[in-house]
């Protein structure tokens, strides 16, 4: 009986590795086809990003294409032809209506009032200003500042007229 008991603990251990050996297996697979499943939806975003991007280049060339017959089309040049046509008549008829308007006794009237109130303008601020220079501390302050702009220049001066010795 000994061998019995030897031959059924040999087979007992043989159905363990066996089952061992499948259940390690069965993993195995498992994982290879869950590697495989995310592979291939790896593989197929790739290609649908390959066939996008080869879709919109095909997209971008034909509107390219088509936008240069356009711009070489009859239609266009006529188009534009006509653009520059009516903005050289506006344009002469802006200079007319100037002209016309300046030939106005009125507009004329306006013109020279204008240019008199201008000048009041100007005279009233020389007036201003001639007081404001009365005043000694604006006097001192208008000095300096005339001292310090013409300093600055100098030395701008120096500096350009330094890198054009250097030159």
């Amino acid at each position: 009986m000994s061998k019995l008991f030897k031959i059924f603990g040999f087979l007992n251990k043989s159905r363990k590795t066996v089952s061992e050996t499948i259940s390690k297996s069965t993993e195995f697979i498992d994982d290879t086809l869950d590697k495989e499943y995310i592979a291939s939806a790896i593989d197929k975003a790739k290609e649908a990003t390959g066939q996008v991007a080869q879709k919109a280049g095909e997209v971008f060339e034909k509107t390219k294409q088509g936008a240069e017959q356009l711009a070489d089309s009859d239609t266009f040049k006529n188009i534009k032809d006509k653009a520059s046509e009516l903005a050289e008549d506006i344009s002469e008829k802006g200079k007319e209506l100037v002209d016309k308007a300046m030939e106005n006794e009125t507009v004329q009237d306006i013109s020279k009032k204008a240019k008199e109130v201008t000048n009041q303008v100007a005279d009233a601020g020389k007036e201003l200003v001639d007081k404001a220079m009365e005043n000694e501390h604006v006097k001192n302050v208008a000095d300096t500042v005339k001292e310090k702009t013409n300093m600055a220049a100098g030395a701008i001066t120096d500096v350009f007229d330094g890198d054009s010795e250097e030159e």
